[in-house]
This record gives C-alpha cells, structure tokens and sequence, in this order.
C-alpha cells in the first residue's frame, strides 16, 4: 500500500487547494498526491504550462468541446478524476448554452470505465456524438483514441494545428494522470474543473434533467 504524502505536503495542498477554489472555481482532489513526485516549483512550473494549455484548447474549440477533448485525453487512461471532472464541466457547458442535455454521460462513464474494454468505451463516445454538428469533436475523439492504442497520428486534420493540439493534450494528461490517478480510492469525486462549478444552481438543475432522463443521482463535490 502506498504511504501517504507527509503531513507538511498535506498542509500545503490544502493551501494549493483554497488558492485554486479562489481562481478557478474548484479545488482538485490531487494535489498531495503531485505534491508527493514533485517540489513545489516543479509542479507550479508544470500545473501553469497545463492550465495555458487548457485555455488554448477552449479558445480553439469552445468551453464545451475543449472540456470533453480533455476529458478524453485522461478517459484512455483510465483516470477518472481527470476524465469526469472534465467532461462534467463540458456537459455543464452545453446544458447552460443549450437547455439540453449532451449525450455523453459523465455517470454512465465512471459505470462503463469500471467495467467496459477501451474500444467498448470508444464505442459508447461514438453513439453518443453522431449528430449533426459534432464531427469535430468526433474525429479528435477518435484520432485521441487511435494515438493512445498506436502511437501514430493517422487522421487527418480538419482545423490547422490539430495534430499539435492532440499532442499536447495527451502530453499533459500522461503527465497528469501518472499521478491523479492515485487519488481517486474507492468512490472518486465527481468536480467540474471549470469555473462553472461554482454555478450551485446550474449544477441542480443539470443534475435534475438527469434525473428526469433516466439516469443516476448526481453525487458531485
């Protein structure tokens, strides 16, 4: 069993924690556990290079699409925090601009990860984005899914940069996740990493629509 991170490195990521509730809207579940591989200059250095990252996404894709492209960089590899929070925050993005649900499911993800093959759960990704509109986030799915079973980049990109962008997003989230991954015990937390976790309200409604639709309760931090 691994030990868990010193007192004093929890203390500080409880401070990382509040800093980030402040900025950001949430406070990641991860922090002692990246605090356990790396000083704090380090993991400054690295969590700023991912978050500029993140926004560059967004600017490209929208709130929406820049979160679930996240969302499935860490989805194939197997993180849950990671995979959830982000594609939580898409679907929260969509149900705000759009008073609808988005098929992909944040619940129904964590239920299939535990139990589906990495082609299974491409397969649901697949269904879940075959209308019109979603083309885009389509193919990046499945160039994402492609490169982590591969290595290789075969697709071909429908926005300059593309290539790139797909690069950098597994990058960040093979970085991330060699360590988010050790936090998540037995029932991880569900967290938007978006600003729009803090929207109480949206997150109530979003969660009844589910609810109305059939799916779990929404249990989220």
């Amino acid at each position: 069993m691994m030990e868990r991170p010193s007192l004093p490195k929890r203390a500080l990521a409880r401070v990382l924690n509040a800093i980030t509730w402040v900025g950001n809207g949430y406070a990641p579940p991860f922090s002692s556990e990246l605090l356990r591989s790396y000083s704090l200059r380090e993991l400054t250095r690295r969590s700023a290079a991912v978050t500029e990252l993140a926004k560059v996404i967004e600017a490209d894709l929208g709130e929406r699409d820049g979160h679930l492209l996240l969302g499935f960089a860490s989805l194939w590899n197997g993180c849950q925090v990671c995979a959830l929070g982000h594609i939580y925050a898409g679907n929260l993005a969509h149900f705000r601009d759009r008073g609808e649900l988005l098929a992909v499911d944040e619940q129904a993800l964590s239920r299939l990860m535990r139990v589906s093959t990495d082609a299974e759960l491409l397969e649901y990704s697949e269904r879940c984005l075959a209308g019109p509109g979603e083309a885009r986030i389509l193919g990046l799915v499945r160039r994402l899914y492609q490169i982590k079973l591969t290595g290789a980049d075969d697709g071909v990109d429908e926005q300059p940069g593309d290539s790139e962008m797909l690069a950098a997003a597994i990058s960040a989230y093979d970085w991330i996740n060699h360590c988010t991954i050790y936090s998540e015990g037995e029932r991880p937390p569900l967290i938007a990493f978006s600003r729009l976790n803090q929207h109480f309200l949206l997150r109530a409604r979003y969660a009844a629509a589910r609810r109305a639709a059939g799916g779990p309760p929404q249990t989220s931090a």
